[in-house]
């Protein structure tokens, strides 16, 4: 017997049984190996905007931990802290929770401990980027 992708996801979400539900949706959904396909590594990354990355590496470079930059550091110095802090930021993520986000990776990277509210101006200059203020 032959169901269509429709009839099969109804049957499928119906079934109480794990087992039995996962059957009748492998028996529909890959005519292949899928077991096989599950082994792959997959890999999800969020997309953040070049200029909210750029905005924070420049945010960085101004902050100058140690004097680094000040010192002749190259400019990719912060490079690294910068694609952390990126990354943690998301659609919605408000000014104080960007400054918490600057603060810790900073607390982290360099053995400081810094509060979470210290980088507010700076966390206000990358959320308006976000948002194109």
């Amino acid at each position: 017997m032959h169901l269509d992708p429709t009839e099969c996801v109804a049957i499928a979400r119906l079934a109480r049984d794990e087992e039995h539900r996962q059957k009748i949706w492998m028996s529909w959904a890959s005519p292949s190996n899928w077991e096989e396909k599950m082994d792959e590594e997959i890999i999800i990354r969020r997309i953040v905007s070049k200029d909210v990355l750029d905005t924070v590496k420049s945010i960085l470079r101004e902050i100058d931990m140690y004097g680094l930059i000040e010192h002749g550091a190259p400019d990719d110095e912060f490079d690294t802290e910068a694609e952390m802090i990126t990354e943690q930021i998301k659609a919605g993520t408000s000014i104080e929770e960007i400054s918490g986000i600057i603060a810790d990776v900073i607390n982290k990277m360099f053995g400081v401990n810094i509060g979470r509210l210290k980088y507010l101006k700076e966390a206000k200059k990358i959320y308006e980027v976000m948002h194109k203020l």
